[in-house]
């Protein structure tokens, strides 16, 4: 029991620490977007929790056009991020109106790097995983 206890601790712990590093970098990006001259004169929409493959989307009615933004967090200076496949393809459909906004170093002293056209500029590696999951059901009557 003690064993699958630590296990399922590691897991939370690891997801937990995935999460804070994330909304971090989220609340990080609309306190600072505005002061980015490429997001200047943008209204800002908050799309994370509505699954459409970035964070933020950036209108502007007198430009006639939208950014989307998916923001990544590190905690520290360098780092990996990982694309979702639904990130991927929002990335590849909207080319150069997509962004990938890494806030690193969140741990410290934050900063950023802005990669517009993230499937050009920066070097993507697909990835497969299998993964199994077990689920316990019972028929309620």
């Amino acid at each position: 029991m003690e064993e699958i206890a630590k296990s399922e601790e590691e897991e939370e712990s690891s997801f937990a620490k995935r999460l804070i590093t994330g909304q971090a970098a989220e609340q990080y990006f609309r306190d600072n977007f505005s002061a980015i001259d490429v997001f200047k004169g943008y209204d800002i929409q908050d799309t994370t929790k509505m699954g459409c493959g970035f964070d933020f989307k950036l209108a502007s009615e007198e430009k006639k056009c939208y950014f989307g933004v998916e923001v990544k967090g590190l905690s520290e200076i360098r780092g990996n991020i990982i694309l979702t496949n639904k990130e991927h393809m929002a990335a590849n459909f909207l080319k150069d109106r997509y962004f990938i906004f890494v806030v690193k170093n969140l741990k410290e002293n934050p900063s950023h790097n802005i990669y517009q056209d993230p499937l050009v500029n920066m070097n993507f590696k697909r990835v497969e995983n299998t993964v199994m999951q077990i689920n316990w059901n019972a028929s309620i009557l």
